[in-house]
């Protein structure tokens, strides 16, 4: 069962876990809800932990739980995870379909995200990771699915992740492809109009090699700015940021952790990072 994992943090366990039941309700999958404890917390690691953890983890479940109810119910299951928060939370999720985490608060997630987090998942990790910034909309409602690209492998396979999720959540899907004079895909162009022509040419090309059959709501972006600067402006507080974790030509000032340092902190809504390699929600096992 290829899971969907969240790491609750005490102090944003709401709005990682909504977007968490809106992932698991769309893809069908199961929901795991994880909360990592400091080794001080948990008496005896080998004994069902009790105390600050469970209690935490018990209330997230019973609001997950609410939150799966309606038609489309989704299982929801606990754990309570002991040791170093990214490294605990990326071995719970090693066989996940996709693991959320929260920026916000003073808990254990927050101070491992940009480092440990981020690290394991791009040299480690075998999962996607949703990103939810602390000021991200308290809603389930994806409303539109932004994603940039620039023909890397990492890039093709987070635009496959993104039109799957726009397909899931029934909103439109836009891709984006930032431009600068210095990396514009073999163009040779001297007008600024011209080069702006060639880069949404080399995007159709790319959408058509990458997504032979597209979603129906098919928007094009060819902004002329840094990448990083382009999908912040793009990506609306109800929207979902989708990125590979690595890239270049116009993203390859988003790789590693400077992905999520640059991203995640100041985009308004969720940001999902995915590597090449890494399959969608709808292509994964039961």
């Amino acid at each position: 069962m290829r899971e969907v994992v969240v790491g609750i943090d005490p102090d944003q366990a709401e709005a990682v876990l909504v977007r968490a039941v809106a992932e698991a309700r769309t893809s069908g999958r199961a929901l795991r809800v994880a909360r990592v404890c400091a080794n001080g917390e948990v008496a005896d690691p080998r004994q069902p932990p009790v105390g600050l953890g469970c209690e935490q983890l018990d209330r997230a479940m019973e609001s997950a739980r609410t939150l799966c109810g309606g038609p489309a119910r989704v299982e929801v299951t606990g754990e309570v995870l002991t040791g170093e928060t990214g490294p605990a939370l990326l071995a719970s999720a090693a066989d996940a379909g996709l693991l959320v985490v929260g920026t916000g608060g003073v808990g254990t997630v927050r101070a491992a995200l940009f480092g440990s987090v981020a690290y394991y998942v791009v040299h480690d990790g075998a999962t996607p990771v949703m990103v939810v910034p602390e000021r991200a909309a308290a809603d389930t409602a994806v409303t539109r699915v932004v994603v940039g690209v620039d023909g890397s492998p990492e890039s093709r396979a987070s635009l496959r992740w993104a039109a799957d999720a726009a397909r899931r959540h029934d909103c439109p899907l836009l891709v984006l492809r930032a431009w600068l004079l210095s990396n514009v895909p073999g163009a040779d162009c001297a007008s600024l109009r011209g080069m702006e022509a060639d880069c949404l040419h080399w995007l159709e090309a790319e959408l058509a090699r990458v997504l032979p059959d597209p979603p129906e709501r098919l928007q094009l972006a060819v902004p002329h700015a840094g990448a990083a600067g382009a999908l912040l402006e793009a990506a609306q507080p109800t929207d979902l940021l989708v990125l590979g974790s690595r890239g270049q030509g116009g993203f390859e000032d988003l790789v590693l952790g400077s992905t999520a340092a640059q991203v995640a902190p100041h985009a308004r809504c969720p940001v999902v990072l995915v590597r090449d390699g890494e399959a969608r929600l709808d292509e994964q096992p039961h």
